[in-house]
């Protein structure tokens, strides 16, 4: 019974490894501990060090169920309260069963306060710092009627005290797609870390990149523009004591509403149906016209956009990560640093404020 038992693990495993690449995934097992850089510029690992000694899993799947973890877990339950560095994640205790492979799950992660009244209200039990995450994943349906599967289906559970298990958290299933959606989705995040900075981490940079993200996607409606394909790069810190560190922001921009329908083109319009004159209406048309022509090469065409920015780090214990983010405005060979977000609503015209104009723009012309 007992080498029953054996041989067929045996064959499973034999199985498996040609499913996940064989001795090209051992060999990788025994090199698995990747620097951070190089995280961020594969685009699809996320954690500093992800430490895969399973014979079941790649790294991109790893990536997958690591993202599922952190994105479908741990931050909707924590993240608004914590900021997370993401330290080492490994998968390890492979088990092989007769109808699933066990492999447990350790995040460790530095939890840090992510908001000041935070640190203030909770820092005297001594704040969360250093935690270790405990899961069990279950791959079921390796075999299925004697045949390999295309797919990979699994299941997470926490590991609790004294080794219980809770019933499934999460569960899905990994394929091409959502493999090649997860190394999409995380390419948005694309961040060049300068490893001279000292006063943040990458986990911190990727928290700010999407504060970033959302500023711009708020200044550039989507209903007229659509933003992808952002990178970021932090740069090189002032010096220690000013904390701060220039961020360039990359994006793809693609107008998206037809200029007839621009509200500066829609404001001529009313202009010209308040006119009588015939001649002053065909004069009034064709400004209008000039205008759409105008606007028009723009229309669904993609450029690569870059925006500067000024990040400042405030001082604090460094349980709480605050900052600034600054736009450099330069005039004349002078820089003003003005609060980012302010800066771009001050220069955002509203669709009364164009559709205003461009009745201007007609009245002013047609006398």
């Amino acid at each position: 019974m007992i080498l029953k038992k054996h041989t067929y693990n045996i064959i499973l495993l034999l199985i498996i490894l040609a499913i996940t690449g064989g001795c090209n995934n051992i060999d990788n097992a025994s090199n698995n501990q990747i620097d951070v850089n190089d995280v961020v510029q594969e685009k699809h690992k996320e954690a500093k060090k992800i430490i895969n000694l399973t014979h079941t899993l790649d790294d991109n799947q790893a990536s997958c169920i690591l993202k599922k973890i952190k994105d479908d877990y741990i931050l909707p339950k924590d993240g608004e309260n914590y900021v997370f560095d993401w330290i080492t994640i490994e998968f390890n205790n492979e088990q092989f069963k007769t109808d699933s492979i066990l492999i447990d799950i350790y995040i460790n992660a530095d939890m840090k306060f992510k908001s000041k009244q935070d640190y203030e209200e909770k820092s005297h039990d001594g704040g969360p710092g250093i935690t270790t995450f405990l899961y069990r994943l279950e791959i079921e349906n390796i075999i299925n009627n004697n045949k390999v599967t295309d797919e990979l289906k699994y299941n997470i559970y926490v590991i609790g005290g004294a080794g219980s298990i809770s019933d499934s958290i999460l569960s899905g299933e990994l394929n091409r797609q959502t493999i090649e959606k997860n190394i999409k989705d995380t390419s948005n995040l694309d961040i060049h870390f300068d490893k001279s900075i000292k006063s943040l981490n990458v986990s911190q940079a990727e928290i700010i990149a999407k504060d970033i993200k959302d500023m711009y996607i708020k200044y550039f409606d989507k209903n007229v523009y659509k933003l992808e394909n952002f990178n970021y790069e932090f740069n090189s810190e002032e010096n220690e004591a000013k904390r701060t560190v220039d961020v360039n922001v990359y994006f793809d921009i693609t107008l998206i509403r037809n200029p007839i329908d621009n509200p500066f083109i829609l404001g001529m319009k009313q202009a010209i149906s308040e006119l009588n004159d015939k001649d002053k209406i065909a004069i009034a048309e064709n400004i209008m016209e000039g205008w759409i022509q105008e606007f028009m090469p723009d229309y669904n065409v993609t450029d690569r956009n870059v925006q500067y920015l000024n990040l400042k780090i405030n001082e604090n214990n460094n349980s709480v990560l605050e900052y600034d983010l600054f736009y450099p405005y330069v005039l004349e060979g002078e820089t003003t640093l003005y609060p980012a977000k302010e800066y771009y609503k001050s220069i955002k015209k509203t669709a009364e404020e164009l559709k205003q104009s461009g009745e201007e723009v007609i009245r002013r012309e047609i006398q």
